[in-house]
């Protein structure tokens, strides 16, 4: 795969002028380079984001939400291997293997460690988008990333695309 974009924000979570927490999305967007896919109906994409919340001292973070997604697109993989309940903080590796619906010549993956806060965590899909939710409590900093594969016409037939990606979050005190 090449990567094509890559896109870095931050902001201030403010409430009535006091800042409660930093927050950090990064996103990333690779494709199949054209020929290590057969499918030539298909152009193949992988876009991951990594968010993170850093809550100032004395607020803790409540809610989180990372999202990604591609239009137009068709999300074809999404990435795993979150736990449903976390219990106690711990590093586990999040990863999305890529094989443009089984037309890859050969599989491609993005991973990245985490340090999971204890909470409760989905991960769910709706239209072009994944989203990954963590509900908990931490005065701490708060990692979540999504990724997703998907298709769609190839770039010279597509015109134009966009990519999302997103953070919410709940800061409150604690």
């Amino acid at each position: 795969m090449q990567i094509g974009e890559t896109d870095c924000t931050r902001e201030l979570q403010k409430f009535r002028g006091t800042v409660l927490a930093v927050k950090k999305v990064c996103r990333w967007s690779y494709r199949f380079v054209p020929g290590s896919e057969t499918a030539p109906a298909d152009d193949y994409f992988v876009d991951w984001m990594q968010a993170t919340v850093d809550p100032r001292p004395g607020y803790c973070v409540v809610v989180g939400e990372a999202q990604v997604g591609r239009t137009p697109g068709e999300i074809s993989a999404m990435s795993a291997g979150y736990p449903d309940r976390v219990r106690t903080r711990h590093e586990d590796v999040i990863s999305l293997t890529a094989t443009a619906e089984g037309n890859a010549a050969s599989p491609a993956s993005v991973s990245q460690q985490f340090a999971f806060a204890p909470g409760r965590m989905m991960l769910e899909t709706f239209e072009n988008n994944a989203a990954l939710a963590w509900e908990g409590k931490t005065r701490r900093t708060l990692a979540l990333g999504v990724g997703i594969e998907s298709a769609h016409a190839p770039i010279d037939e597509a015109g134009v695309f966009e990519v999302r990606a997103g953070l919410y979050a709940e800061v409150k005190s604690c």
